[in-house]
């Protein structure tokens, strides 16, 4: 069953959060299960992975509390890792125009390298492509540099994974794939941000 010893409550009670690594890598793949089946596999490994990281910080703070109660812990992990995947995919849904391949588009021709009716100073965009340029270039600035440069690499510069690879140092191509998912999601959650914010100005 997933629980929590009595001793391991009290090491978390007091700070030590080292025994949710041992629930983690012990119930790993039954709450990646639990999460396919109550998502009907409508999620990579990666968000469910990181929404998975999340719930663990939200169970933190229930452990602390004097009324916890320590049963089928995986199930709770699993709910809250639920509702965290349908909220992200709700702010997604409301990203209208901002698929990925269109967020690729747009910048893998930032500088003009690709098709002639595509300008490198986007003269021949229409006022909502030029805004979405305009976002989506502002969102990526706000990546941390190794998504940026990822990214970048891959889209603007049109380089393949072994290529990215070795230029980047990373152990593998399957390390490459993960990191642009990741990066991807937050590029997304920077895109919707700003146009949240660009709707309340």
């Amino acid at each position: 069953m997933c629980k929590l010893s009595e001793i391991e409550i009290r090491k978390i009670r007091n700070g030590d959060n080292s025994p949710f690594n041992r629930l983690y890598a012990d119930n790993y793949d039954d709450l990646i299960k639990g999460l396919r089946g109550k998502t009907k596999s409508k999620y990579s490994i990666e968000d469910m992975e990181d929404a998975i990281q999340e719930a663990f910080f939200v169970i933190t703070k229930k452990v602390r509390k004097p009324n916890f109660r320590n049963d089928n812990i995986c199930g709770f992990i699993v709910g809250i890792a639920y509702n965290k995947l349908r909220d992200d995919r709700k702010k997604t849904d409301r990203m209208q125009g901002f698929e990925v391949d269109e967020i690729e588009r747009y910048i893998s021709r930032k500088q003009g390298i690709h098709d002639e009716d595509f300008s490198p100073k986007f003269s021949n965009l229409n006022d909502e492509q030029r805004r979405k340029v305009d976002i989506i270039l502002k969102a990526l600035e706000k990546l941390s540099d190794n998504c940026r440069n990822l990214l970048t690499k891959l889209w603007e510069e049109e380089k393949n994974l072994e290529e990215v690879r070795q230029e980047l140092e990373y152990a593998s191509n399957r390390v490459v794939i993960t990191t642009k998912s990741r990066c991807v999601k937050k590029l997304r959650k920077e895109i919707n941000d700003l146009l949240n914010s660009d709707k309340q100005k």
